[in-house]
């Protein structure tokens, strides 16, 4: 199956793109520093709604940097920064960012499940946690005008030295990121939800699982090019799924170490998202739920003997 973005490119060129052994080399010291999505700290709060891009119903939930003073206070070093409502781009402690999920223009349009700014059918959520199209796009511009890693989902359509999160739907193989890591210098995200998830698209299987779904050859591969792990338990919906989780985050950071990665940034994604809305939770609530995500991420590292 060809990458959707890689046309002309002779598979052959690459090889060895997998291992079953330890990367060689000696073990280095790994400087992790700890992030959270802030779309994950959402609770219930209060924004004033003349506020450029606050509006209805975001003048129900606590600001942009109240979140980030939140994130902090318990222990994170930063978070992962999207356009969320009432956001401006200039809020501090912003480790890296990434475009609003899916922004739409209105209500209606989610509620009829339009086409959003990211060519995906929208929800109500996508309502609810981001402005529209335009007010995302100032705050990207923002947050771009100061050098903060922006993180893309597309290899082949980016600058080089991009930072590019793994994922199914690109319809690109292992040996095919591997190609863009070289030609273009482009660094990866694992997300431990994506890497291991299956296509949106019907129809279409995922290029970075093997014959019997394995994900890790995958991560072998790419280890030397790993700069962020995204230890995502969104889409889990059980125990066994949060092992799942954390034992994919737990490998992909052995391997980095063991490839002589110096510094990554481990970043907590947990889903607010229920019934298609941000979960209500009081400030108390949401406190308690980023200390204990927090003490996940540093029990993966402290497992990895990083």
């Amino acid at each position: 199956m060809l990458c959707l973005f890689r046309l002309g490119y002779h598979a052959e060129q690459e090889h060895n793109t997998t291992r079953d052994t330890p990367l060689q080399g000696s073990i280095t010291e790994v400087k992790i520093k700890y992030a959270v999505n802030v779309v994950s700290l959402m609770y219930l709060g209060w924004q004033w709604l003349w506020k450029r891009g606050v509006g209805l119903p975001g003048m129900l939930f606590a600001p942009a940097l109240r979140l980030i003073e939140m994130a902090r206070e318990v222990g994170f070093d930063g978070v992962q920064m999207l356009p969320i409502r009432g956001s401006t781009g200039l809020e501090p402690n912003v480790l890296l960012f990434e475009d609003a999920w899916n922004a739409v223009w209105n209500p209606f349009q989610a509620l009829r499940h339009g086409t959003g700014a990211a060519g995906l059918p929208s929800t109500i959520a996508d309502w609810v946690v981001s402005p529209n199209p335009d007010i995302c796009d100032k705050v990207v511009k923002t947050l771009e005008a100061q050098m903060i890693p922006r993180v893309y989902h597309k290899p082949g359509l980016v600058p080089k030295g991009s930072l590019v999160e793994v994922n199914p739907d690109t319809r690109c193989s292992a040996t095919d990121y591997l190609y863009y890591a070289r030609a273009d210098g482009l660094r990866y995200i694992i997300d431990t939800y994506h890497l291991r998830r299956q296509p949106r698209e019907p129809g279409w299987k995922s290029e970075l699982l093997d014959k019997v779904g394995d994900w890790r050859p995958t991560v072998d591969a790419l280890a030397p090019y790993v700069r962020v792990i995204h230890v995502n338990h969104t889409g889990d919906k059980n125990p066994y799924d949060l092992t799942l989780t954390f034992e994919c985050a737990y490998y992909a950071l052995k391997r980095a170490q063991e490839a002589g990665i110096e510094e990554m940034i481990l970043v907590a994604e947990y889903d607010p998202l229920k019934a298609s809305l941000p979960k209500i939770r009081t400030h108390a609530e949401a406190r308690v739920k980023a200390t204990e995500e927090l003490a996940r991420l540093k029990q993966i590292v402290s497992d990895a003997g990083v």
